[in-house]
Formats: C-alpha cells, sequence, structure tokens
C-alpha cells in the first residue's frame, strides 16, 4: 500500500544551480492550484495516506506553500520540505514549526563555492536560517551535495551541523542528471567517492556519530546489493511531477512514456507501467551489480535516469 506522497511542487526557483538535476527556474511549468492540492490530500488522507513531502525548485517561492503545508497537517498528514532555505525568515519559520516534521535545506560550501554551484550569493544566509530553525524548534536537516570540488569542505559543513546540534546530513553525491549532465569535470570518480568515504569515517569517529550521515551512491549499493528488496522504495510511495502527473518512481526522467497517472483523477496508477517499471528496475539492478563487481563506482538515481531516458 502507498501512504507516501512525494514530488516536486514546483520547477520555478530563485536560485540557479549548476548541478540541479530537474532543470530547475524561472521558466513555468504548469502547476496545481491551492484548491486543487486541498481535494488531493483530502483524497489522500481518506485511502490511508501518511506522509507529504515537497521537492522543488524552491518550493517556497509558491506563496500558497505555508497554507498547503498547514493543510496537509489538518488531514494529520506529517509532512516534509526540501528547501535551499533563501525565502524562510522568521514567521515563516514559526508557522512551519506546527506543520512540518522536518526540513532539509541545501548547503553545499561556504562563500565563493556556494556562488559558483548555486548562482546566488546565499552561504550566510542560509547558514543563518539553519541557525534559526534550530532557534524556534523546527527539525532541520542538511543537504550537501557532494562535487569534486567540494571535498574538502565536508569538514566545515559537519562541524557546522555539530555546533548547531543538526542531528542528520545528506551528503548528496553529485548525478549526471538535468544541468548536471552538462558537469563531466565535477563528477565524482572512483577515488573522489573512496576520499569521501574516508573523510565519513573520520569525522563519525571524531564526533562520536553526530551528525548521523544519510549517503547517497556507492556507499548504499553495496549494502543495497546485498538486500535487494531496498530498492523497492518507490513502491509504498505516489510521486508527482508540478502538473500532477505522477510517475513510477520519481528519479525518471520527465518524459511521457512513463506516465502512470494524475492526482487530479486519482490516486489508481496504471498497472501496466508499474509492471513495465517493475522489470525496468530490475534489469537496472542486475546492470549496477555487474558494475559493482568489477569495482566501478555507480550512483543508483543515476542509473535509473540515464536508462529511463531510453525509453
Amino acid at each position: 500500500m502507498r501512504t507516501e506522497l512525494s514530488g516536486y511542487i514546483t520547477l520555478k526557483c530563485n536560485s540557479r544551480c549548476i548541478h540541479c538535476a530537474v532543470d530547475a527556474g524561472q521558466k513555468k511549468k504548469e502547476e496545481l492550484s491551492f484548491e486543487e492540492w486541498k481535494k488531493i490530500l483530502k483524497r489522500f488522507s481518506e485511502i490511508g495516506g501518511k506522509t507529504f513531502t515537497v521537492h522543488g525548485g524552491e518550493p517556497f517561492i509558491r506563496q500558497d506553500m505555508i497554507p498547503i503545508l498547514q493543510y496537509a497537517t489538518s488531514l494529520n498528514l506529517q509532512c516534509g520540505v526540501i528547501t535551499n532555505g533563501l525565502l524562510l525568515d522568521d514567521r515563516k519559520l514559526h508557522m512551519l514549526k506546527d506543520c512540518i516534521e522536518w526540513l532539509l535545506i541545501s548547503l553545499d560550501g561556504p562563500g565563493k563555492v556556494y556562488k559558483e554551484l548555486r548562482g546566488v550569493d546565499g552561504a550566510e544566509k542560509t547558514v543563518t536560517t539553519i541557525e534559526k530553525a534550530k532557534e524556534i524548534g523546527v527539525n532541520v536537516a542538511i543537504d550537501f551535495v557532494v562535487i569534486r570540488k567540494n571535498i574538502e569542505y565536508i569538514d566545515w559543513i559537519v562541524d557546522i551541523a555539530v555546533n548547531l546540534q543538526v542531528e542528520w546530513l545528506t551528503l548528496e553525491l553529485l548525478r549526471a542528471q538535468g544541468r548536471g549532465e552538462q558537469l563531466k569535470d565535477y563528477l565524482l570518480e572512483g577515488n573522489h567517492i573512496i576520499e569521501v568515504n574516508k573523510r565519513v569515517e573520520t569525522l563519525n569517529k571524531k564526533y562520536g556519530g553526530k551528525p548521523r550521515f544519510i549517503t547517497h551512491g556507492e556507499v548504499d549499493l553495496k549494502r543495497f546489493k546485498d538486500n535487494p528488496n531496498l530498492f523497492k522504495y518507490a513502491d509504498k510511495t505516489f510521486w508527482f511531477l508540478p502538473d500532477g502527473v505522477l510517475l513510477p518512481d520519481i528519479e525518471l526522467p520527465d518524459n511521457r512514456y512513463w506516465y502512470a497517472g494524475k492526482l487530479l483523477v486519482g490516486f489508481d496508477l496504471n498497472k501496466q507501467k508499474i509492471r513495465e517499471y517493475e522489470t525496468f528496475r530490475e534489469l537496472v539492478f542486475t546492470n549496477v551489480c555487474k558494475k559493482l563487481s568489477r569495482n566501478c563506482p555507480v550512483n543508483w538515481e543515476e542509473e535509473i535516469y540515464i536508462a529511463g531516458k531510453m525509453y
């Protein structure tokens, strides 16, 4: 049974990240209205839905984002948001405290590194937002996209997390998706992944396991290889695009071939499309295992995306 509703509520964004996996920006893509979201969330709650997670783009570029979250909370849905944090002030953070379970804020490095990667000068503002969120009582975490140029700043981001008592930190390896496809000089190779793993191990020893690391990529894949059921993460979630189109997996490209339903119609997914996805996923998993057996660094999300583009 699918009890999670998660996806891109908008592709508009106030940053211009060179590594954005969904090529977000100021361009407009059809989005669901507030009233449409109220109907969808009410129906989702009625069929046993439990959690509602929004990504972007930048979710808070929508003026109705907090009202949407407040309505979802009134239906006893647990909410989470992934954001760059640049549009959040004290007033909004106080409102969010009562309507979200967690807030994941992106921060990939200090000063010039942040500006190079995200196209805006926002590192200091982001750190301040994380600090304010902690003071107000929002359960905040940090997302750090790892590229060749910022590996040395993993220690920096961990120091910030420890000093602000942030309990978990996501280290997300750069993927060749969206604008990331053009960043060949930024992508991680095997020696870089080894360096990342060593830094994480050293920092875990230094800080006694605080913060808790959530990693993506080869580290997880070695664990997943021994437990294939972990690859079935998509089976418990309805994955949506801004216009309400449903996909079998959020890592798939926005490709009409993979469209499996529409939120405005309901939560009945196209069974044939889901079966096709399950067969496709098994083939990708087999290919990933072959690469791992040759000690090749791989990234599951990237493998799904690249293979999915061929359809």
